[in-house]
């Protein structure tokens, strides 16, 4: 694991400072070309496409460099946490209550809330967007409407799951009873959820997505928790202890 980790460490660092020498728009010209969009001489399409000339070999390595470092930083501190040396050791972490995977999962979709106005500023300080007629406030406005319309779907979604579930327990613990159609449908569910926050996480690490990477890290957690709490429960409805 801290070989893998040190190998996207070297990577992230690499494209870093591949990034650094490679040919982008100075200051200078950004602000002209800042300028001449706010005199309207430009339009914003005319405004992405001149600085994509110029800086989208540059963004892309840089966005690179700054997923790869982050994914190796929080992987770092995220396994220092678990107490994880190597990918088998996973099967013995703990997992965490109902309670505070509940708690947990909020406070991961506030931080994909706040990881995606950062995502912006950010941007917008690399020079990728025009300064001077609100061009991401759209896209901010977006990411505060996709936050609030599923706050309550995804908080209905974990605690659906969680009374299916008896934690803390650990992660590699195995199912003792034959699997019913209610636990596949369960284990379906959760590995098409997987799956996909396992997509996103490498949509994030592509873009350079610093918060987004986190969460999906810990969203990743949740829902392996979340599964070992599922089978903790029937293995103990199996055993006549858990009604």
């Amino acid at each position: 694991m801290k070989k893998a980790l040190l190998l996207f460490f070297v990577c992230g660092l690499f494209f870093l400072f591949y990034s650094l020498h490679i040919g982008k728009t100075t200051k200078a010209n950004l602000d002209e070309l800042h300028h001449v969009f706010e005199r309207d001489e430009i339009t914003l399409s005319e405004y992405n496409d001149k600085y994509e000339e110029t800086n989208a070999l540059y963004v892309r390595i840089s966005n690179l460099a700054n997923g790869f470092l982050t994914l190796s930083i929080f992987g770092f501190i995220f396994c220092k946490i678990l107490g994880v040396k190597q990918i088998s050791d996973f099967k013995g972490v703990r997992t965490l209550s109902k309670l505070n995977v509940f708690i947990l999962s909020n406070v991961l979709w506030a931080l994909f809330l706040l990881g995606s106005w950062f995502f912006y500023v950010y941007r917008l300080w690399r020079g990728d967007y025009s300064p001077y007629k609100d061009s991401i406030m759209i896209g901010i406005e977006i990411v505060n409407i996709t936050y609030f319309f599923w706050l309550i779907p995804l908080n209905l979604f974990y605690l659906l799951f969680l009374s299916q579930t008896e934690l803390p327990t650990v992660m590699g613990v195995k199912l003792s009873t034959p699997k019913t159609l209610k636990i596949k449908i369960l284990f379906l569910i959760l590995w098409v959820v997987v799956l996909f926050k396992f997509l996103g996480l490498i949509s994030a690490i592509w873009g350079g997505d610093h918060f987004v990477i986190v969460s999906s890290i810990g969203y990743i957690y949740i829902l392996f928790s979340i599964r070992a709490g599922v089978i903790n429960k029937y293995n103990l409805k199996d055993c006549g202890v858990c009604s």
